[in-house]
């Protein structure tokens, strides 16, 4: 608090990262709300991925998370709504530094959506995440906290369709750009964009 007090100014991400800077209700000095802005990546023309990653893409139509898989990125929730859907491979890609895929791929086995779920607990960058973008027909991020959420600028950035929750800092972005859709996190919403959004080419 006392850093923050004493500050010059504060960096926020988002209008949802100052709204939830500002619930504190201390003396807070000038706000200053810069996006984070995201590099071009490598194009996944030419360059060789790895085996893994040739595999876990190579289920077609492919919804991709692509992110930490941590308990705030929403997994659950990501799990639950995609078995209320009909098309498709979910493909869940990062570090899994909190030990959660087992627990996910029980969910997955519950909901009878095991064999169209597949998960790669590693960091993916490169021509490696180059070509998982190129191979997604849709990224959703249904995080329950994110300050912003640079794989939803990555994914639009590569022409693919984002759906995020409100919760998620880059959803302002995702409105104005027209990117993608910003639901509500439960299974029906969620279930019903992913679904949406695989058929719709357009």
């Amino acid at each position: 608090r006392s850093n923050l007090e004493r500050a010059c100014a504060i960096h926020v991400t988002s209008e949802l990262e100052r709204a939830e800077l500002i619930r504190f209700k201390w003396r807070f000095p000038r706000i200053a709300m810069i996006p984070n802005g995201v590099e071009e990546l490598e194009s996944a023309a030419g360059a060789e991925p790895s085996g893994d990653v040739m595999e876990i893409s190579s289920g077609q139509p492919l919804v991709l998370f692509l992110g930490r898989i941590s308990w705030k990125k929403g997994l659950d929730r990501l799990l639950n709504a995609f078995a209320l859907t009909s098309l498709g491979k979910l493909a869940i890609v990062g570090t899994d530094d909190e030990g959660l895929v087992p627990q996910m791929q029980q969910l997955a086995k519950k909901l009878q959506i095991g064999d169209r779920v597949r998960f790669l607990s590693r960091t993916v960058l490169g021509c490696d995440k180059a070509h998982l973008f190129a191979a997604a027909k849709l990224f959703v991020l249904p995080s329950y906290s994110e300050n912003f959420g640079n794989t939803v600028l990555e994914a639009m950035q590569q022409g693919v369709p984002v759906v995020v929750t409100p919760e998620v800092g880059a959803a302002e972005i995702v409105r104005q750009a027209g990117g993608g859709m910003v639901v509500q996190g439960d299974p029906e919403p969620l279930g019903d964009a992913i679904s949406r959004l695989v058929k719709d080419q357009a």
